[in-house]
């Protein structure tokens, strides 16, 4: 009940920035004049918004959000291009994770086609490319820097850096930056609207860090889902490079050498189940979640120069993931293998 309390109450509190936020994308919308804008819509509608929420929420509250915008157009921008990049990252994550659903709804390639869906995401980041020129701390420099990044967690994903010892590290400083670059760009602008160049925190690495513990409990709970939906699966086996793998590979040799092999690849039924058996285990579900609560510490420290009103937005963010997290843990150990 608490756990549903607190996402209830945020929910409440993100809806109007939500609301504005979907209005934007829609107005944004009708000015476009292409042949398949309904694809382009599909590619966008719905949306959770996380990021361009977060952005308005740092930068005013709920009862000055209309004023604000009315007066600062260009975070309006700003909010379209997060989000435009994040929805292309979403079409191309499918794509490679070969994954049908997401959030029990069938990912966009599976219900459009998988060129409809490679073109679309071509479409999402030339468009917000568009959007630079009117954008308020956006350039074209710290744009495509995020956006390598992006590229390079995602190829890490699939293609990681085998000289690397541990999964772990593999994981941290490589595959979380297709998530955490985008955090780390929304956090520095929030931050640069009243402070130019004085500046008493690093809003880069409390976004950095936000993005990893956000990327980090989606893999735990999206962990959760794989032990159900792989009991299910008859026919084919694989598995992404994510939170539990990279510990399970620094926890089993075995698990290491069949990962480095074969992962993003198909496994027969009995390396998969060798792998998830260690995997989806209490012992790697503790480690997992130590690793996220290290993350929330570190958070926590960087947080104190922070404006009091980022912490407590945040403070709010991050309770509720880990309670969250808490919640999939228990599972985990419930379900097994």
């Amino acid at each position: 009940m608490a756990l549903y309390m607190q996402k209830f109450e945020f929910i409440e509190k993100a809806r109007p920035y939500k609301e504005f936020i979907d209005f934007t994308i829609k107005e944004w919308l009708t000015q476009k004049n292409l042949n398949n804008k309904h694809l382009l819509k599909k590619a966008l509608f719905p949306g959770r918004r996380m990021r361009p929420i977060l952005l308005l929420m740092l930068l005013t509250s709920e009862n000055e959000l209309k004023a604000f915008c009315d007066s600062n157009p260009k975070y309006l921008n700003d909010c379209i291009i997060l989000e435009l990049l994040h929805r292309a990252s979403i079409i191309v994550d499918d794509i490679v994770d070969n994954d049908t659903q997401r959030r029990n709804e069938s990912t966009y390639h599976i219900l459009y086609g998988l060129s409809n869906a490679i073109l679309i995401s071509h479409l999402l980041v030339s468009e917000a490319t568009k959007l630079l020129s009117n954008a308020s701390e956006l350039t074209a420099i710290n744009f495509n820097q995020v956006y390598n990044d992006m590229c390079k967690g995602q190829m890490a994903d699939i293609r990681h850096d085998k000289t690397l010892n541990s999964g772990w590290d593999v994981y941290y400083y490589q595959v979380l930056k297709k998530t955490n670059s985008l955090f780390e760009l929304l956090f520095s602008v929030a931050a640069r609207r009243n402070n130019k160049d004085n500046l008493k925190f690093n809003p880069s690495s409390i976004g950095r860090i936000f993005g990893n513990i956000y990327q980090m409990s989606n893999d735990f709970y999206d962990s959760k889902s794989s032990i159900i939906k792989s009991r299910g699966d008859k026919t084919k086996y694989t598995l992404n490079f994510n939170l539990l793998v990279s510990i399970g590979m620094d926890f089993d040799p075995t698990i290491k050498r069949l990962v480095n092999n074969k992962i993003g690849k198909t496994f027969t039924q009995q390396e998969y189940y060798s792998v998830v058996n260690q995997i989806y285990s209490p012992e790697i579900s503790n480690i997992s979640l130590r690793k996220i609560e290290e993350e929330i510490s570190k958070l926590k420290n960087e947080l104190r120069s922070a404006p009091k009103h980022w912490t407590s937005i945040i403070n709010d963010l991050c309770k509720l993931i880990n309670n969250s997290v808490c919640w999939d843990h228990k599972e985990i150990s419930r379900v097994g293998y």
